[in-house]
């Protein structure tokens, strides 16, 4: 009987050591792939898209205060952003988004003229707008490597006309599409 329990017991020490250790594995190739999703996400996260919320009523009535964008990283790293996009930037030394309208771009001449704007002598056709604009402002040129920003709410937006040209290397991305709330979700129209 002794001799009996003497070959169960190895055996049941090695299957034990055989769990065991099929168990680590599995939990170590677990935690291996959730880094590794982790990683990814991180990634995907820091040079590809973004959320980003809406603070304040510079974009009205396009942009609501409190609604969450997705925000496209990629395509502002080949090209400049096209005339009518609202990109996400930082002002020069600010650490804050905003939002606003890409309406000239590098060696363009950008003018305000009771309350239009045209660019290079051809007036902006803008039906997001949704009342005149109070002021003037002389012909500029836009700087190169850089990008005219406006809010559509020109009356109340820091925008290029008070802080200059934005250069491209801090304009974060494009707005693609208003994420919440649920009523609003959609793509935004540039």
């Amino acid at each position: 009987m002794s001799r009996a329990k003497e070959k169960f017991v190895p055996e049941k020490i090695s299957r034990h050591k055989k769990n065991d250790k099929k168990e680590t594995n599995e939990f170590l190739s677990w935690i291996y792939s959730l880094l590794i999703a982790v990683t990814i996400a991180l990634c995907l996260r820091f040079f590809v898209f973004d959320f980003v919320v809406v603070e304040g009523d510079s974009m009205n009535p396009t942009l609501d205060s409190g609604q969450i964008m997705f925000v496209e990283k990629i395509s502002y790293k080949f090209n400049q952003p096209s005339k009518g996009d609202i990109v996400i930037s930082r002002y020069n030394d600010e650490n804050k988004n905003y939002v606003k309208r890409a309406i000239a771009n590098a060696g363009d001449e950008i003018r305000i003229e009771s309350g239009e704007v045209f660019v290079n002598d051809m007036q902006l056709i803008e039906p997001y707008i949704l009342e005149d604009m109070v002021g003037q402002m002389a012909p500029t040129e836009v700087a190169s490597s850089t990008v005219f920003l406006m809010g559509d709410n020109r009356n109340n937006s820091l925008d290029s006309r008070m802080v200059g040209s934005i250069d491209l290397d801090i304009v974060r991305g494009k707005a693609v599409f208003v994420v919440w709330p649920f009523d609003k979700f959609g793509k935004i129209e540039g």
